[in-house]
């Protein structure tokens, strides 16, 4: 096993995108004097002949040996059939079960001991999306019978202010619960982020909102809060956009990773894939 080093690659509530990079590198030895020094041969004619992923298997329930599942160029085989592999982690999902790898060659020592394997994943997402946003909605919908109720007469007479503030200030407390799960725990906390400004609107918009006509003498007051917690909405729906975005650059990557190779499934070990023999293929 080795460890992944997570870094934030794009933070847009409710998407939290990061890349889980692994480094390695070869050490060099002392012997009789002489230091010798790992050189990687890298090469260029197939990319599972530096890094795959053995055969996908699955037990036979019937016998103590594997049945391998995937035929000739990986037919039958998805994406999920790899990440059901690869993919062990419980707070992250893998974006796509194709790395990006990097050989790192030191010039002024000639040769490449190192690289680097890095993964795309996600936190949150839906999850947030349903715990957070979805009970979001029904507080805007209240909020605005609320103000409506304030600020248009329907003919009921006068509205009480004990009342319009009554339920302003459980809307607000159940926005308090809920908001700060939006914050990711960082190393380093920026104050003007997207999902800062977002709990910001939320909080000012409810806010404006408990302020009863009968106070303020206007209903201006009320109504811009009123607005201001739809228009809140804008943020994590360009989230989603950008969320959608960076899928869709990745898989065009990884298209355009197929295409230029022979393989069908990058770094898959499946069985058009022939051993790399150094000495007669180009490196």
């Amino acid at each position: 096993k080795i460890p992944l080093q997570m870094e934030t690659l794009l933070q847009a509530f409710p998407f939290h995108i990061l890349t889980a990079t692994a480094d390695i590198e070869l050490s060099s030895t002392f012997h009789n004097g002489t230091r010798y020094r790992p050189d990687l041969v890298v090469s260029r004619s197939d990319r599972r002949g530096n890094m795959c992923l053995q055969d996908l298997k699955t037990p036979n329930p019937t016998t103590t040996t594997t049945l391998t599942i995937m035929g000739s160029r990986g037919g039958g085989v998805s994406e999920s059939d790899i990440l059901d592999k690869i993919d062990k982690t419980v707070q992250y999902d893998f974006v796509s079960p194709y790395p990006t790898v990097q050989y790192e060659f030191d010039i002024k020592k000639q040769y490449c001991p190192r690289y680097t394997v890095t993964f795309y994943c996600i936190k949150g997402g839906f999850t947030k999306f349903v715990a957070i946003i979805l009970p979001i909605i029904p507080i805007a919908v209240i909020n605005t019978i609320n103000v409506l109720n304030d600020t248009v007469d329907f003919g009921d007479g006068p509205v009480d202010t004990t009342d319009h503030l009554g339920i302003s200030s459980a809307l607000i407390l159940t926005a308090v619960f809920l908001l700060p799960s939006i914050i990711e725990p960082n190393t380093r906390q920026a104050l003007m982020r997207l999902d800062n400004f977002y709990i910001l609107v939320i909080f000012i918009s409810l806010m404006l909102s408990s302020f009863p006509q009968n106070l303020t003498g206007t209903p201006t007051v009320e109504v811009i809060g009123m607005v201001g917690l739809w228009v809140s909405f804008i943020s994590p729906i360009f989230n989603c956009a950008r969320f959608v975005q960076f899928l869709l650059q990745t898989r065009a990557e990884k298209n355009a990773i197929v295409a230029a190779g022979a393989e069908s499934n990058p770094y898959l070990k499946d069985d058009d894939y022939t051993p790399w023999k150094p000495n007669k293929e180009p490196y």
